[in-house]
């Protein structure tokens, strides 16, 4: 029997985005597990699923050149942050605010890059 372990689920279309790496950061920082699984569909889509898909609610979706951050209960098309193009900077702050979420902490914010 497989559970489903809290964590924020991370969904990505290539699992070998080095993005991945900053995400991760900004979530280990603020001490919460991640999940990490690769299906197709838009940064925005995926982070819908994620987040439904989650324990805690929190789910991250990203593609070659997109990052959106979701919470279960937020409504499909308004994602909490999304990203074009992200800074590294950007990429570790949407890994900190996913976290930040689950433990009901303040967002951190970065200026667009």
């Amino acid at each position: 029997m497989q559970t489903n372990k809290p964590a924020v689920h991370l969904y990505t279309v290539d699992e070998t985005l080095p993005a991945i790496r900053e995400i991760c950061a900004g979530m280990e920082e603020e001490g919460v597990p991640w999940k990490i699984l690769r299906m197709d569909g838009t940064a925005r889509g995926l982070a819908y699923r994620a987040a439904t898909d989650s324990v805690l609610e929190s789910g991250i979706g990203l593609t070659a050149g997109e990052v959106a951050l979701q919470m279960r209960k937020v409504a499909e098309d308004r994602p909490l942050f999304v990203f074009a193009d992200p800074t590294a900077e950007q990429y570790r702050m949407i890994g900190a605010n996913a976290a930040r979420a689950v433990k009901k902490k303040r967002f951190v914010t970065v200026q667009a890059g």
